[in-house]
């Protein structure tokens, strides 16, 4: 039996703590490699109307919440209601919660203020403090000259300078985490899915050419040096595409423009190659891990978890993956034509693939 544990709603202001769990008929908890904040949805019954009279929630209450389950647990952090709904009949209560690190003032203030002589990492160190989070910071840094943030909110600043680097960010647990998806999706995998695999419930694959590119080009004029800074990358495992992407982007040097060539097209052609699939729930389907397909034919190899969404309820726990692969890790499709079984490791801990989360907490 399944059961969501350690949900509470904390009425701000009022030093109340509810146990909700006893009203909760369904619950997803959506947990995002990057560009998107983590969530959760909850669905009360409120056969006695206390959650629309004396208990109403109020958005911006807080939500701690876990899915306990019969072998493992999964703590899914601390959220803050965004949006709060009722139906009736029958009383339903349905309540969207984001991650509590998502602050108001992170995304909605717009801030102006610019930065000179500095690198990306202190960038961010800034918008963390700016937003009360903490920095965790795993990629290359860059020097930057100067960048102007003009009427802009940190978190979407943020996320759009490091983009523009190929980097990814994500916010979760009080944590601005900024990570390179590249290297990520080369690290191992920390689990093997097969076709027999008992946990599996159902799987769907996509493979695609269109928005596929063979190669990326930068080529940008600065303005205040009056140099031209340029810089291609090709990717060689690209199938059927020989387009070449334009990319637009600032840049201060020819090594920072072949990094974001680089990073931009591994992004763009991630998704080369997608896959849904339905699991049995467990803790170990983590944003950010890579896990090997085998068995699959031509759509076996190595994917990165971009989504995960946790799913609990009546009818149990499971877990869909959204799944993609493209670039480099289309090499891993090869191996699979000589060997029809590769062992590769089961342990979730952290190889740089769980960057979202502390494992200790089972994130």
């Amino acid at each position: 039996m399944i059961i969501i544990a350690l949900v509470n709603i904390v009425y701000e202001g009022k030093d109340i703590t509810r146990d909700i769990a006893p009203f909760i008929t369904a619950f997803t908890f959506t947990d995002n490699s990057g560009g998107q904040s983590d969530d959760i949805s909850l669905t009360l019954q409120d056969r006695g109307s206390l959650w629309l009279n004396d208990w109403t929630p109020s958005k911006g209450d807080t939500i701690q919440a876990a899915i306990v389950g019969d072998v493992a647990s999964l703590r899914c952090g601390a959220f803050e209601t965004d949006e709060i709904s009722y139906s009736m009949p029958p009383h339903i209560l349905t309540i969207k919660a984001v991650s509590c690190a998502v602050r108001k003032n992170s995304r909605w203030e717009n801030h102006n203020r610019s930065w000179e002589n500095t690198t990306l990492h202190e960038i961010a160190s800034d918008i963390a403090q700016s937003a009360g989070l903490s920095l965790f910071y795993d990629a290359e840094d860059f020097p930057v000259d100067r960048r102007e943030q003009t009427h802009t909110a940190d978190l979407p600043f943020i996320e759009e300078l490091c983009r523009s680097y190929g980097l990814s960010v994500k916010v979760s647990d009080e944590k601005l985490i900024i990570f390179s998806e590249e290297d990520y999706s080369g690290h191992d995998a920390q689990l093997i899915i097969t076709p027999d695999d008992t946990r599996l419930i159902s799987a769907r694959f996509t493979s695609k050419s269109a928005e596929i590119f063979r190669k990326a080009h930068v080529r940008y004029h600065h303005p205040v040096k009056d140099e031209v800074y340029e810089a291609e990358y090709e990717d060689e495992c690209t199938e059927g595409s020989g387009r070449e992407l334009e990319v637009y982007e600032r840049v201060d040097s020819n090594e920072q423009a072949l990094s974001v060539a680089k990073g931009t097209l591994s992004r763009v052609n991630s998704r080369e190659i997608t896959a849904s699939l339905t699991l049995k729930g467990s803790p170990d389907f983590c944003a950010g891990v890579n896990v090997m397909l085998d068995g699959f034919g031509m759509f076996s190899g190595k994917y990165f978890i971009d989504k995960a969404s946790h799913s609990a309820g009546i009818s149990g726990w499971t877990v869909s993956l959204s799944l993609k692969m493209g670039g480099e890790a289309k090499k891993s499709v090869k191996k699979y034509k000589a060997h029809s079984r590769v062992k590769v490791p089961t342990s979730t801990a952290s190889q740089g693939g769980v960057l979202l989360a502390d494992d200790s907490e089972g994130y």
